[in-house]
């Protein structure tokens, strides 16, 4: 899903937390292989385990379409998530949140590759920006930290050294 700045849905999905079973009969509790459509709209189609999501399935929602393993009623595991607002994240999620080694490309044509922590890029990942620049590095929470190497588009510029909070330290 992409908001008015342009970057993609960071958050949990705590639909997914709800039991789907709610609008059925106490006594019909979702097991195996079943499809399912919400009031609201969303709809899964895949395994379910007591009721709720759980192996492998498909799911759509207002923020786009998940395809992936699901740990009971969370995206967890191998997934790929294709955003409504353009874009799509291929990888590793961990309690609905992506977590792990994966590959996002942004609705601007930017893709990471790298490290992901609480739905934020972090550790080792490379980013190449929609201008064809492309960094090298560390990243915290999001935000290029640590060692780097920036290369512009040109290699009219390469910048090797340190980074914090998206900026350059000292001169490389």
């Amino acid at each position: 899903m992409s908001f008015e700045d342009e970057k993609p849905y960071d958050g949990t999905f705590d639909r997914l937390d709800s039991n789907a079973s709610d609008d059925v009969e106490d006594d019909d509790v979702f097991e195996g292989f079943r499809e399912f459509k919400w009031e609201n709209g969303d709809f899964f189609r895949g395994e379910w385990d007591n009721g709720q999501m759980h192996g492998k399935g498909k799911f759509l929602c207002a923020n786009g379409t998940y395809q992936g393993e699901f740990f009971f009623h969370q995206m967890h595991g191998h997934g790929r998530f294709d955003f409504k607002g353009g874009g799509s994240y291929y990888g590793m999620y961990n309690q609905g949140k992506r977590e792990g080694h994966g590959l996002m490309a942004y609705p601007d044509s930017s893709v990471y590759e790298g490290g992901w922590e609480d739905n934020k890029r972090h550790g080792k990942g490379t980013i190449q920006y929609d201008n064809f620049d492309v960094y090298e590095g560390d990243w915290v929470e999001d935000e290029r930290t640590g060692t780097g190497v920036y290369v512009s588009k040109m290699r009219t510029e390469i910048f090797k050294g340190e980074f914090e909070n998206n900026k350059r330290v000292g001169s490389g």
